[in-house]
């Protein structure tokens, strides 16, 4: 084996031992957050900006496509490796269909708004949307679609769900055991629509990244693909890896 497929064999398998170590990290966080293992989830939660499921999937792929990345190479499998560069291939195609109609529709963030907002109006007659919603409450902190007044409240004082108010609001919980319009957060319409401004560069600038890394792992495994191929062509048909 010469230096240079060596370097790409051990770049490989580095990295992708990496990726899945993160995945697996990835795939414990979520699962701790969806069993309420309620000592690490008080510490973990500050961080946790996304729902606990979509950590779970994405380390289950992420850590399915590091196993692909890691074991070709080490073992010199080299269909594995060329079944781990089609994975990468479908993510990249996948993230620039996703950023092409983010960039180029007119109506994308309205569109967003709208779906919210139909959730909301229709999640007091669905227990499935009720969930979502109490979700969306307790990410980004808000309470209704437009604020408490969606909930249709005219008691004197009235409670909301639980997820219409912050755990560590002053004085929330310690002199009332429900959440109440006093201590409601704001309007979750507001807020959804600040985040869209404020992350979708950053979002880019991640996407981007992540695509860039990725093209550089396609290419270090197609070398390490064409290394075998040349060093086997002498005895081997040029279509077997």
């Amino acid at each position: 084996m010469g230096r240079t497929e060596s370097t790409m064999k051990y770049m490989l398998c580095f990295f992708n031992l990496f990726i899945m170590f993160l995945g697996l990290v990835m795939v414990v966080i979520g699962v701790i957050f969806q069993m309420d293992w309620k000592v690490v989830k008080d510490v973990l939660k500050a961080y946790l900006t996304v729902e606990p499921w979509s950590f779970i999937i994405i380390g289950t792929l992420m850590f399915v496509i590091g196993i692909f990345g890691f074991c070709g190479p080490l073992f010199n499998n080299k269909i594995t490796v060329f079944t781990y560069v089609i994975f990468l291939l479908v993510i990249i195609v996948l993230e620039a269909v996703i950023a092409i109609l983010l960039i180029t529709s007119q109506d994308t963030k309205r569109s967003i708004m709208k779906f919210g907002s139909d959730i909301f109006e229709a999640a007091p007659n669905s227990y499935v949307l009720r969930s979502i919603t109490n979700s969306v409450q307790e990410q980004f902190e808000c309470c209704g679609w437009s604020g408490v007044e969606d909930y249709g409240l005219l008691a004197s004082f009235p409670s909301l769900p639980d997820s219409c108010c912050r755990e560590n609001e002053p004085y929330g919980y310690l002199f009332q055991p429900k959440c109440t319009i006093w201590l409601a957060s704001p309007g979750c319409k507001r807020i959804i629509e600040d985040t869209y401004e404020t992350k979708f560069a950053h979002v880019v600038a991640i996407a981007v990244s992540v695509a860039c890394l990725q093209i550089i792992c396609i290419v270090a495994a197609l070398f390490f693909i064409n290394f075998g191929r040349e060093r086997k062509r002498s005895w081997m048909p040029f279509f077997f890896f």
